[in-house]
C-alpha cells in the first residue's frame, strides 16, 4: 500500500479531504526540540496536524494520535 487511505480521516462538509491540494490549509505543531531539528534541515514528526478548509474556513480534522500522524506524513502526496 503506497497511498493514503482517506477513510481514516474526516472530510469537510463541502467535500475537502486531507489530500485536497487547492482548498486545504495544513498547520503542523512541533515540540521545541522538533522545531530545532526541523530548522536544522532534518525530518521531525509533528505532535499535532490541523487541517483547515479554505472554502468554508472550518477546521475539519485535528490529528493528535502519533501513529495516525506518522501514517499521514509517510503516505501524503508530496
Amino acid at each position: 500500500m503506497n497511498y493514503l487511505e482517506l477513510d481514516k480521516f474526516k472530510a469537510c462538509e463541502c467535500g475537502t479531504t486531507v489530500e485536497s491540494s487547492s482548498d486545504l490549509d495544513i498547520k503542523y505543531k512541533y515540540t521545541w526540540i522538533g522545531w530545532f531539528f526541523w530548522s536544522m534541515g532534518t525530518t521531525a514528526i509533528p505532535t499535532n496536524i490541523i487541517f483547515n478548509c479554505t472554502k468554508c474556513n472550518k477546521t475539519f480534522e485535528h490529528l493528535k494520535d502519533k501513529e495516525l500522524i506518522k501514517y499521514y506524513i509517510f503516505y501524503k502526496k508530496n
